[in-house]
Order: structure tokens, then sequence, then C-alpha cells
């Protein structure tokens, strides 16, 4: 729980960009569904650009009070503590967005997910 708006829209920006289509009950298109696009990383621009659509289509239609200033997106296939299972890799998406509203100017955000192929 949070008291402040400031940390309320970043944990809820974070989890709308975590969450896959068909995870929540009862809101069966909400998140920005990025576990879709992370089976085949073979083309890793295409995956770049896509996850960049999806996340600024989900950001519009569920926050709109947020503007997402950029993203970006780095992949890996070994951890800080070793490599990754083979055929797991790990995705970075950093996301810097503005709240106009609430004076939210340039803050970043990193939500990691991985992909088994």
């Amino acid at each position: 729980m949070h008291f402040q708006p400031a940390d309320q829209i970043h944990d809820n920006l974070t989890n709308l960009i975590k969450t896959n289509h068909g995870d929540r009950l009862c809101r069966t298109n909400y998140g920005a569904n990025l576990k879709s696009l992370s089976f085949d990383l073979a083309f890793i621009g295409d995956f770049e650009q896509a996850a960049v659509e999806n996340i600024r289509a989900a950001v519009e239609k569920v926050m709109p009070i947020v503007e997402v200033s950029s993203v970006s997106v780095e992949t890996s296939s070994h951890e800080k503590d070793g490599p990754l299972p083979p055929g797991l890799a790990k995705i970075l998406i950093l996301v810097t967005y503005n709240v106009p509203r609430l004076k939210i100017i340039e803050k970043k955000l990193q939500a990691v997910i991985y992909a088994g192929g």
C-alpha cells in the first residue's frame, strides 16, 4: 500500500507492464502482454519495436495520465551470479515516463521478464 500518489502510479505502471493478457480475472485485455512477444527472441529488433508499441498502447488505454518518454529493451543470457539455464533469456525493460499533473518528470522504471524458448 502506498500513501503517495507518485509511488502508487509507479507501482501501477510496473504492474501494467509486467501483466499479460488473461492474467487478470474479468480484465482479459489488461497489461502490455510482453510474454507473448518473448517466445521467439531470434529477432530482438522486432521484439523491441513490438514491446514499445504494446507498452505505449497499454499505458494510453489504462493510465492516460502517464506520458511515456522512452522505452529501451536489453537482453541477456547471463545473470550476475552465473549463466541462466539453456533456452532462458533475461529481458530488461527500462521505461522513462512523466506525469505532468503531479510534476513528475523523467522518472525511470525497470521491469524484468524472463523468456524461454
